[in-house]
């Protein structure tokens, strides 16, 4: 077993030897770094300017244009509307009055009838029909 140990530590040590060979030296290294850091970086500054630029001029485009649209003339509008005359007979309020949602089916729950008004002790919503015999009755048939 301490030939095998040996023979490992000998390869790892020709291992660290031709790394330090082929590797750059860390004065190099940082000397480089430094160097690139004391530049300036005029070129990233251009593009944010002119990014910058860009999103600017698409919102004030994009404002202009919502603005433009929601001050439009009344004329230029009632182009767009349908013709009133196909509800000339009928008064708008009533029109309104009639108009139901298109998902008020789904609204609809069985017994929801019980749920409209307050209950009364005294009556109930079931038609259940019952018959009570007389007292008299059922002793004279005992």
């Amino acid at each position: 077993m301490k030939r095998e140990d040996e023979s490992a530590r000998k390869l790892f040590q020709q291992l660290r030897e031709e790394d330090a060979r082929s590797a750059p030296s860390f004065t190099h290294d940082w000397n480089v770094a430094l160097s690139r850091r004391d530049k300036p970086r005029r070129r990233w500054a251009a593009w944010r300017l002119a990014a910058g630029a860009a999103a600017l001029i698409l919102l004030g485009a994009g404002s202009w244009m919502f603005f433009r649209q929601a001050t439009k003339p009344q004329a230029a509008m009632e182009s767009v509307r349908p013709d009133p005359s196909a509800h000339a007979a009928t008064p708008p309020a009533i029109l309104i009055s009639q108009w139901r949602s298109p998902t008020e089916s789904l609204l609809r729950t069985p017994g929801e009838q019980l749920f409209k008004r307050v209950p009364r002790l005294d009556e109930s919503l079931l038609n259940i029909k019952v018959t009570i015999p007389d007292q008299e009755t059922k002793l004279e048939e005992i």
